[in-house]
């Protein structure tokens, strides 16, 4: 009767539900993946961090065996995905090939996470991820106005310093509201005279609508000495792009076209004004060989994409490269938006001009 009594009383203890009030299992990431970048460290969690950053405890320390510098890098920021997955560590000092070892705790896990990094640690030739943007180096002060020293292309008035590529005539583009407006099917424009190296500042705005994901939504370009494009696409505004986690591509907004994505998604989307800020300098060339490649340099309203990378080759079906100068080019593309891309503001700096505040210096 004894055993009896006491298997219903434990029948009963086992239907008896859950309180309300009852903690929720405790669960956390046993393991992450890292990735160096130029700036920073990118870790891959095999389960999602909680909410906040704040309650885990970060730590670089060094490795002495395996390392000569003195002491362990600085990190200067921490940003995690929308997802929880990912973790960016902006280190503005290089960690790539380092003896590292990043230990990562909180207060409810188990045991701390410890990860090294040296020089098996993979590696990404690139500024951190898409949403680490807002720790991406920025230059604010860049002028919008075109500076004493600039050769002005347009402002509103006229098109006298361009012509059209296909019979170097008077262009069909249009004029409104103080605004350069591509006329579809008209072609391509290039500069009246051969443009090199030096700062350019161009204004786009490229229109809502098309077939999404497409190279029809808006597409225009800018091409520096009709060879190297840098591509003007509606691609979607940073946050929309954060929140689905892709990465850029290099035929979207901010590629070099064909050549490579940018190390962020800066774009304030579809509609609006954007800016591109470029320092571009030509390949150079000694009896008709080339002896080094063009580089380039581009801010997307005021954020760092292209940092002095090198342009190996011209991009898509550009001219072929050559050592005689030529002219900037704004690509009159086919495009399903109802719109046209516009252009406003556009100027130029010779690089024999630039003073040192012109001058593409990361702050």
């Amino acid at each position: 009767m004894t055993a009896l009594l006491l298997n219903l009383l434990m029948s009963v203890l086992l239907l008896v539900p859950a309180t309300e009030d009852a903690d929720p299992p405790v669960t956390w990431p046993s393991s992450c993946k890292a990735e160096t970048r130029r700036d920073g460290l990118l870790l891959t969690f095999n389960h999602p961090l909680g909410d906040n950053l704040a309650d885990h405890s970060i730590s670089l320390s060094l490795n002495p065996a395996s390392t000569e510098i003195a002491s362990p890098p600085r990190i200067e920021g921490v940003v995690k995905s929308p997802d929880g997955h990912r973790v960016f560590f902006h280190v503005p000092t290089h960690v790539q090939g380092t003896g590292l070892d990043l230990t990562i705790n909180a207060s409810n896990w188990p045991h701390p996470i410890k990860t090294r990094i040296d020089s098996s640690t993979p590696h990404l030739d690139s500024r951190g991820p898409d949403f680490a943007a807002s720790i991406h180096p920025v230059r604010p002060i860049l002028d919008r106005k075109p500076p004493a020293n600039a050769v002005v292309l347009f402002d509103g008035t006229n098109l006298d310093q361009f012509i059209k590529r296909n019979d170097g005539g008077k262009p069909d583009w249009t004029i409104e509201d103080d605004e350069l407006v591509v006329k579809r099917g008209s072609g391509d424009l290039l500069s009246r005279l051969p443009l090199g190296d030096g700062l350019y500042h161009i204004e786009w705005m490229s229109p809502p609508g098309g077939v999404p994901e497409s190279q029809l939504n808006g597409n225009s370009g800018i091409k520096f000495e009709e060879r190297y494009e840098l591509q003007i696409l509606n691609t979607p505004g940073r946050a929309v792009k954060t929140t689905q986690q892709e990465p850029p591509k290099f035929n979207e907004a901010g590629g070099i076209y064909r050549l490579r994505a940018p190390d962020v998604n800066a774009s304030t989307g579809a509609g609006e004004w954007q800016t591109y800020h470029v320092w571009y300098t030509a390949p150079r060339w000694e009896e008709g060989r080339k002896i080094a490649d063009a580089r380039m340099t581009v801010y997307w309203n005021d954020v760092l994409i292209h940092d002095d990378v090198v342009l190996s080759s011209k991009t898509g079906a550009s001219i072929e490269e050559g050592p005689d100068p030529k002219r900037l080019l704004l690509q009159d593309h086919a495009s399903s938006t109802k719109d046209q891309v516009r252009f406003r503001n556009i100027w130029h700096v010779p690089a024999a001009d630039l003073t040192p505040e012109q001058h593409p210096t990361t702050p």
